[in-house]
């Protein structure tokens, strides 16, 4: 008896020891810090709507990124419960229509074709002045995210504006006739996320350099700019919300820009000339010309091409001739019949002015986040590591067209995955600024550019 009471004691004293030697494995609690998130709600362009692949669409606008935020604001119970988007219905959950991968052509160039079922446009209402459409109105729910594709800074502040952009107007309802600024800063919210500013910049790189008459393509003067944005933060601010901005990725970088390059409009199209009247048997493909405001020059390296710019099967080719190219004759001359157009193209110079306005544009959010005490994502800074090439749980990350995972079919605008990358950079600075505890995403669970 007096063996198995001892036994019985260093049973206890063992398994009281085994005990108080474990890790405490206890989650930490979740706090939201100095934030918020009660209430929180996304301001900003295509980027915040979710905008992918040339359009706007219901399974695109799931993924948007502030979407992506509110769950795992959601997840940690620390707020974002009524978050939610402007959701195309089912039957209208093609949106705008879109551009899908179909497949591979044996040289490897993409087959794509465009959506056209399930639409929400509504063709009895013609808009000239924006791409010819107006949607169906929106008869959903309250929403939260304000993500107007299209929006520039310099629109925030114009009455009326949702009567020509037709994806505020769908949303707007009453609110179109209003100042965007002043709708989104009346929502009484506790928390807010601001990526304002890209399409100051992004429209003239995507459209080669040229300015039209509107100024949709031109780069927003930097002193408008500031004023603008300090209107937004000001007006955000008012009722004492916090938040979080974001700098400007530089324009230059993106796919749409990086993919039709000269020595692959050679390699995939070079070679004999096709047979036409006033070209020679025994003619050649022997260069890309692009005709720059009236002089057509031979395409360099240093220059960017447009996605659209042709040659690789993702856009349109003229008859005989692919456009770009230029013909050498038996007789040594150089016929360049079919330039690129000079918005199919951003030159060096063009490049330099795209790349200063970012500078100048972030110098502009970064001082301005620091005046009104917000946290700051540098998206800049971060895509620029993505355009070296990073890699997360073992799966590679690029802005190569299709392969690379970020970009989608436009070339400018994110992937699932792209937008998961993009949401935790916004909760690390969110975390790191106010003390919060926001879980971050699962990067490689959301797709790249997949087959469908």
């Amino acid at each position: 008896m007096k063996n198995i009471l001892k036994y019985s004691s260093l049973v206890v004293v063992s398994a009281l020891f085994n005990y108080s030697c474990k890790p405490d494995l206890k989650a930490p609690e979740a706090t939201a810090g100095t934030a918020n998130f009660s209430k929180y709600i996304a301001v900003g362009n295509s980027l915040t709507a979710g905008f992918a692949d040339g359009g706007l669409y219901l399974d695109g606008q799931k993924v948007a990124f502030p979407n992506l935020i509110a769950e795992q604001i959601k997840l940690a119970g620390l707020g974002a419960n009524d978050f939610t988007s402007p959701f195309f219905p089912e039957d209208q959950k093609n949106g705008s229509g879109y551009r899908v991968l179909k497949g591979f052509n044996a040289d490897g160039t993409p087959k794509t074709a465009n959506v056209q079922t399930s639409l929400a446009l509504d063709f009895t209402r013609p808009n000239p002045i924006a791409g010819g459409f107006y949607f169906k109105p929106y008869t959903g729910s309250a929403f939260t995210n304000f993500g107007i594709p299209g929006i520039r800074l310099t629109n925030i502040d114009l009455v009326g504006y949702g009567t020509v952009n037709p994806y505020m107007d769908r949303i707007a309802g009453a609110n179109k006739l209003s100042k965007y600024i002043d709708w989104v800063a009346g929502q009484s919210a506790t928390f807010f996320s601001c990526w304002l500013g890209n399409n100051d910049v992004l429209g003239y790189a995507t459209n080669g350099g040229v300015f039209s008459s509107s100024n949709l393509d031109g780069i927003t003067q930097t002193p408008v700019f500031a004023s603008l944005y300090e209107l937004a933060i000001a007006k955000l601010t008012a009722n004492g919300a916090k938040g979080i901005v974001a700098t400007i990725p530089d324009v230059t970088a993106i796919a749409f820009l990086n993919t039709v390059k000269p020595s692959a409009l050679l390699v995939k199209s070079g070679g004999p000339a096709p047979a036409l009247p006033g070209v020679p048997p025994g003619s050649k493909i022997v260069a890309v010309y692009v005709n720059n405001a009236g002089q057509v020059t031979e395409l360099t390296s240093a220059e960017l091409s447009t996605l659209t710019a042709d040659s690789i099967g993702i856009a349109k080719t003229n008859p005989g001739i692919p456009k770009g190219f230029a013909i050498k004759v038996p007789t040594g001359q150089l016929v360049s019949a079919y330039p690129l157009a000079n918005n199919e193209v951003l030159d060096v110079a063009e490049q330099e002015l795209a790349k200063a306005a970012v500078t100048s544009f972030n110098q502009i959010i970064t001082s301005t986040a620091a005046k009104y005490n917000l946290a700051l994502f540098d998206a800049n800074g971060f895509f620029n590591t993505v355009k070296s090439g990073i890699v997360v749980d073992g799966t590679g990350i690029n802005p190569t067209y299709i392969s690379g995972g970020a970009f989608s079919m436009d070339g400018v605008h994110l992937t699932p995955r792209g937008n998961a990358l993009a949401a935790n950079g916004f909760i690390d600075a969110i975390n790191a600024k106010y003390g919060s505890n926001i879980p971050k995403l699962a990067v490689t669970a959301y797709d790249g550019v997949k087959v469908k």
